[in-house]
């Protein structure tokens, strides 16, 4: 593993300075191919050394040439210069080594990953004082487990907001985050931004009744918003049959509004629309649903449209 990580390490290093792209697939493929050619022939193990990846950058290597070269100074070193490096001491590698490493320093990009995420950079900060605490594979693990840790944690609470229309009429968005975006009483717009599925169903379920709670008007239709909802599993349907239960028994009803058509397929086979019913899945739009709502549920109220929306007037 730290073979891996040290050769994907000194790849990155060659991208990003030469401009290139890398395929991590790729160099795992040709690090365990190039592995078991030295197994099969009594070789050393073949790993991306950072430290020399520096060297032949510096020294201006571009292509594969540049290490057959460096290979066969090696042998004539080993074959004629030997007696004049022997004795050597130790620190000598080590200093070499370090000098070769100074042009691929990181400490900028902590530097800015301070500024961009301080979550990511609190990883980075662990896994490097792992590292030097702990040793290597050890450091490596950690950092690894956290931010297995971290993914988790994200898929299981991606983001949740109630929309309300915007001046123009055609668009919803967050009302915390848009203070002008109108919301209509009676009617709840939420919006999960990921696919609904087993990590995050019950967080997906949590949310809705909570700002049905929250809500300062009594509610009586709840819109989701499934433009972000790019797939539903078994766990994430039966969740939207309990929801629409559970809604059902407060006197609330549930509606989805803009499922894209490989989501509505599964929904049908997961016996979710049969569920919630076809006149309440699913509206091409949310605009549609809060007409719907105004002439379902408005009292009578004239429904006005602007811009391509729709407005409720008492």
């Amino acid at each position: 593993m730290l073979g891996y990580i040290e050769t994907l390490a000194s790849a990155e290093g060659v991208a990003l300075k030469g401009g290139g792209e890398i395929d991590p697939d790729q160099e795992l493929v040709a690090l365990g191919a190039a592995n078991i050619g030295a197994g099969l022939s009594s070789g050393f193990v073949a790993v991306g050394s950072l430290s020399k990846t520096s060297v032949a950058m510096d020294a201006g290597g571009k292509t594969q040439i540049g290490y057959v070269f460096s290979g066969i100074l090696t042998l004539l070193t080993l074959r004629f210069l030997m007696p004049l490096l022997a004795n050597l001491p130790d620190a000598t590698l080590a200093a070499i080594v370090i000098v070769a490493m100074i042009g691929l320093d990181q400490t900028a990009k902590l530097r800015r990953q301070i500024r961009y995420s301080r979550l990511e950079f609190a990883l980075a900060l662990v896994s490097l004082l792992g590292v030097l605490i702990l040793g290597v594979l050890e450091g490596v693990g950690l950092g690894v487990a956290l931010s297995l840790l971290v993914l988790i944690w994200r898929a299981g609470h991606p983001g949740a907001a109630v929309l309300g229309q915007m001046p123009d009429g055609n668009t919803f968005r967050d009302i915390a985050r848009r203070p002008e975006a109108r919301t209509f009483p009676g009617l709840l717009i939420f919006r999960m931004d990921a696919q609904l599925v087993f990590p995050n169903s019950r967080f997906f379920a949590a949310s809705v009744k909570r700002f049905v709670a929250k809500s300062q008007e009594s509610v009586r239709v709840v819109v989701i918003d499934a433009e972000t909802i790019n797939d539903v599993d078994i766990t994430g349907a039966e969740t939207l049959k309990k929801l629409h239960a559970s809604l059902a028994s407060q006197g609330v009803v549930l509606w989805l509004a803009q499922v894209k058509d490989p989501v509505l397929d599964k929904l049908h086979r997961m016996g979710v629309v049969d569920a919630l019913g076809e006149d309440a899945c699913c509206f091409e739009s949310v605009s549609d649903a809060v007409q719907a709502f105004g002439l379902d549920y408005s009292g009578g109220g004239e429904l006005q449209t602007a811009g391509g929306g729709v407005k409720i007037i008492p």
